[in-house]
């Protein structure tokens, strides 16, 4: 779930009075959220007194606009949060608030069919493949998960899960019955979750 930014310390006079009217504005019109809180009568009352305070400097004090605008700052950090704890709030009500939205990092993992380029080694022994593969470094991979199937056109459940290892060295795979064309996939693992298999590739091992 993305996240709104509540952050308004640094804002001018002049844009924290635009943006908490923005928000006073659209919330008022919002058919999602219905019942804010601070409620957009309190929300008001608070832009208000801000302006008051800076209009009448001349003859008041500063303290009066520092403390309104402390007052502003906080309610819009409350209504915010509240407007993200609301039940049912999707991105796309978030992104109608007003409020600037601080999305969530989306982080790449690994890329389908450019992340491997696989080569196959015969043993010298009959049964046994090994896979050497090189690989561009995305998302930071940690380890290197593989498996193998004798079905054509595999799906998931058709799958046997293989060695894992922690570097590009390779792996081999043992066991197989001499003759037999299997085939092979390889992803890595990061500190995201695992990337996407490789395409399957199949090899006749002798």
């Amino acid at each position: 779930m993305d996240k709104l930014n509540l952050g308004f310390s640094q804002y001018t006079q002049a844009a924290l009075i635009f943006k908490a009217r923005l928000i006073y504005g659209i919330l008022l019109l919002s058919t999602f959220f219905l019942n804010p809180m601070p409620s957009l009568v309190t929300l008001l009352a608070l832009i208000t007194d801000y302006e008051d305070a800076i209009a009448s400097t001349v003859y008041g004090r500063a303290s009066d606009i520092r403390s309104t605008r402390k007052l502003l700052i906080a309610g819009l950090k409350k209504l915010g949060q509240n407007l993200m704890d609301t039940d049912g709030v999707t991105n796309e009500d978030l992104a109608k608030t007003g409020y600037d939205v601080a999305k969530k990092p989306v982080r790449t993992t690994f890329l389908p069919e450019m992340l491997f380029a696989l080569q196959f080694v015969q043993e010298a022994f009959s049964g046994c493949m090994t896979i050497l593969f090189s690989h561009t470094k995305v998302g930071n991979p940690k380890s290197f998960e593989s498996r193998w199937t004798l079905v054509p056109n595999p799906q998931d459940k058709d799958w046997t899960a293989g060695p894992t290892i922690n570097s590009t060295k390779g792996m081999s795979l043992k066991g197989f019955t001499p003759g037999t064309k299997v085939w092979f996939q390889i992803r890595a693992v990061g500190t995201n979750g695992p990337g996407p298999w490789t395409v399957a590739e199949w090899r006749i091992v002798v």
